[in-house]
Order: C-alpha cells, then sequence, then structure tokens
C-alpha cells in the first residue's frame, strides 16, 4: 500500500488502515481552535401573537449565528459563511456535558453524512490549576471508532494542557476537538486486529472518553517548530506545551519508554506509570460523555457516475463505491487488465479534478498489483466543495507534484 504524500495532507484513509497502530505524533500540527455550536431547534407555529413572532425572529437569529460558528462547518469549509445550508442543517448539537471535579466534556456537534461521522467535543477546566488533557478514544456501539492525528490532536500521544499559566502565559480554560471517523476496529477473541467495517446505519450509543492528568513538575513553555523529529538528547524530566496548551508528549520521552499501541488499547492506560516515572504527570480521572445518535445519510445532494464501469486503454475500471457530496464523499473501486498495464495506470494513483482543473480529492491509497492478483484495489477520499456539485469530474494520475497525467472524464447525475 503507498499513500499520496505528494499532494494529499489528509490521508486518512491510509492511516486507518495501518494494524490499528496510532499515529505519529508529528501529524498533529494543526491545533484545532474551533468555537462550539449552540443551535436551538425552532419549531414553526403559526400565530397572530407579535410576542410569539418575536421570540421566533429572535430564536431564528440565535440559530444563524450559531450556524456560521460551527466547529464541524469550520473544519471542512475554512470559511464557515461558505459552509452550504445543506450541510449546515445535518449538523445536530446535542449539547450533553459530563462533569467531573476536574473537569467537562461536552458533545457539541456530530453529522454523519453517509460517509463518515464527524464529531466536535469541548474540553473544560474549571479548577483553576494547569490540568493535562488528551482523547482517550470514540467508541460507537462499544466499538472502536478510526480517528488520527492528521484530524484529532490531543489524541493519546498529545493533549492540551488547561488553566493556569505557563513561564508567565495564561494558558486556554477550554479546547474543541474535531474528529472523522469512517469506520470501526474489529477485533478477534485474543484481542488481535481483525480489519475495519464501515460504520453500521441506525440507532447507536456515540461516547467520547477523556483522560485527565496532573503535571507533577513545572511545565515549560517551547516553541514545537524548532524540532523537524525526535532526538532522545532532548529528553526531559517535566511536560513541554507551546502557548496553546498543546503537548506532544512524544516528543521528549525516551525511545526506549515508547509504546506502540493498538485501537483495542486505552492510551492513558498504557501511558500511565510510563509517564508517572519520567515525572511528568499523574493519571487523575477520566471523563466520558455518552449521547444517542441515529446514522441516517443526511439529505444532501449526491452525484453518481453515470457508468459503474469504463474502459481506459488496455484496462477496465469498475466502480464499487462512489458518493460524492458537498461534505465530501469517497469512490472506491478496482482496476482490471494486464499487470504491467494496471501498474502503469495506477502508477501515481488516482487523483480527481473538476472541469477548471481544482483538486477535489484529499488523498488516495491503492494495492500493488502481483501476478496473480485479479486487480488493483483503489479508494480516493474526497474533499468538502461549498459550491455546487460538478456535472462531470477527470480521473488523473500524479507523476509529480502538480502534474497529472489525464485517466478518463466522468459524467456525473445527481
Amino acid at each position: 500500500m503507498r499513500d499520496d504524500e505528494l499532494k494529499a495532507k489528509l490521508p486518512a484513509a491510509v492511516d486507518k488502515r495501518l494494524s490499528a497502530l496510532e499515529g505519529d505524533p508529528w501529524l498533529a500540527r494543526r491545533i484545532i481552535q474551533a468555537e462550539r455550536g449552540d443551535r436551538p431547534i425552532v419549531k414553526k407555529k403559526l400565530s397572530v401573537s407579535f410576542a410569539l413572532i418575536l421570540v421566533l425572529t429572535l430564536l431564528t437569529l440565535s440559530a444563524a449565528v450559531a450556524l456560521v460558528n460551527s466547529s464541524i462547518a469550520g473544519q471542512l469549509f475554512g470559511s464557515q459563511e461558505q459552509a452550504p445550508e445543506a450541510v449546515l442543517e445535518a449538523i445536530h448539537t446535542p449539547q450533553v456535558t459530563a462533569t467531573a471535579e476536574l473537569g467537562t466534556l461536552t458533545m457539541d456537534e456530530w453529522l454523519y453524512d453517509g460517509n463518515g461521522l464527524h464529531t466536535s467535543f469541548t474540553m473544560h477546566n474549571p479548577t483553576g490549576e494547569p490540568l493535562l488533557y488528551t482523547l482517550d478514544g470514540i467508541w460507537l456501539n462499544g466499538q472502536r471508532i478510526s480517528y488520527n492525528h492528521f484530524r484529532t490532536d490531543g489524541a493519546g500521544d498529545s493533549g492540551f494542557l488547561l488553566g493556569g499559566a505557563v513561564d508567565g502565559v495564561t494558558m486556554p480554560t477550554s479546547q474543541s476537538l474535531y474528529n472523522l471517523g469512517e469506520e470501526l476496529y474489529q477485533f478477534d477473541e485474543n484481542g488481535k486486529f481483525a480489519g475495519m467495517i464501515p460504520l453500521p446505519e441506525g440507532k447507536g450509543k456515540l461516547k467520547v472518553s477523556v483522560a485527565v492528568w496532573e503535571p507533577t513538575a513545572p511545565v515549560e513553555l517551547v516553541d514545537y517548530d524548532q524540532f523537524e523529529g525526535y532526538d532522545e538528547t532532548q529528553t526531559k524530566d517535566h511536560l513541554t506545551v507551546d502557548d496553546s496548551g498543546f503537548s506532544s508528549l512524544w516528543l521528549f520521552c525516551p525511545r526506549e519508554c515508547h509504546r506502540s499501541t493498538t485501537a483495542l488499547d486505552i492510551p492513558s492506560a498504557v501511558y500511565a506509570q510510563v509517564y508517572k516515572e519520567l515525572g511528568w504527570m499523574e493519571l487523575k480521572d477520566t471523563i466520558d460523555v455518552e449521547i444517542d445518535v441515529n446514522l441516517t445519510k443526511a439529505d444532501l445532494i449526491r452525484a453518481m457516475p453515470k457508468q459503474a464501469e469504463i474502459q481506459v486503454d488496455d484496462c477496465r475500471l469498475v466502480f464499487t463505491e462512489f458518493d460524492m457530496t458537498q461534505s465530501g464523499g469517497v469512490i472506491d473501486g478496482w482496476v482490471y487488465g494486464e499487470v504491467n498495464a494496471v501498474n502503469t495506470l495506477m502508477e501515481g494513483g488516482l487523483h480527481v479534478l473538476d472541469a477548471s482543473g481544482t483538486l477535489l480529492s484529499s488523498g488516495c491509497w491503492w494495492n500493488d498489483q502481483d501476478e496473480n492478483a485479479e486487480g488493483m484495489h483503489f479508494h480516493i477520499n474526497l474533499a468538502p466543495m461549498a459550491g455546487e456539485l460538478p456535472g462531470s469530474i477527470q480521473l488523473v494520475s500524479m507523476k509529480d507534484i502538480d502534474v497529472y497525467e489525464h485517466v478518463a472524464t466522468i459524467e456525473l447525475r445527481k
């Protein structure tokens, strides 16, 4: 399996398939800064009462402001004002909070668009003392949801110090995290990784768990941008954070203390003793929040190919899954043909452009074909689109950075 590091910066499909191993913490450099959404449900009723009309107007205005501040919309579209109304209307805002002595955890938003489950949740430190918060996991009906460090900072081997001050810099008291889960991890009766399965549609229980840690030595403020990789000579006996409160826990951890964890493991349980021996911190508590969800495809416009398979030179492309929406999507399929022809076609992977040449895919992966293989499997992740869905797309193969070779034009129907 190869991932497209030349162009895609979000190869979620690669990360989640690497035997359930958690990702390299250096992938978690983008700190999520998102405000919590709070969209009330407005029930429309006929009334001649001016008071009721006024209340309705105020509620509507409140909802409009909250939608613009949606964390999920901000993650998908960057400039939240560009978020399509259909996507905003599909975002649920449960606002369920779990409260503990050392913190609160609030499930702010979730969106299931048929391809993945988007979640946004907020950690808050009410104590006034510096505490570190890390994500222990996200579960659906007791099964671990895939996540990776491109999308979810503060996960397992990184976290956020909230409250108090470090080297004279006041730390934030709250932090929101975003995650996109597209599959569930599977394990056999012995706990061995047994592959991934798609998220099941229908009613279920969604749980998020956060670990709370207390520093046991003064915390140091550092500039992580000065570090290009692991350096055991930089090992420290205390926590380090940047001015946003973000802590890269593996950065100053001795090589012999590193642990390879799987999705079956709870990170806080794996590292509690290690971090205590290093003199960094002690595990004080875990906070869980659970909500009811109903995973049904959102009422979004979807684009589908007019043909399920196409001929490209000596190869045949067959789409087994094709779902393009404004919130993103996937194209999954197989390339059949003579081994050399298939390998040549797939040398740079398959990517998606619109008619203007804008890149619509956010990552791809594909399997090498051997002499006994019936075909080569490929998977393309599609990026969110603020505008209308295109009427056709171009499948291209990457030959170099920003250099593509046309493979086929796919006509779409909506």
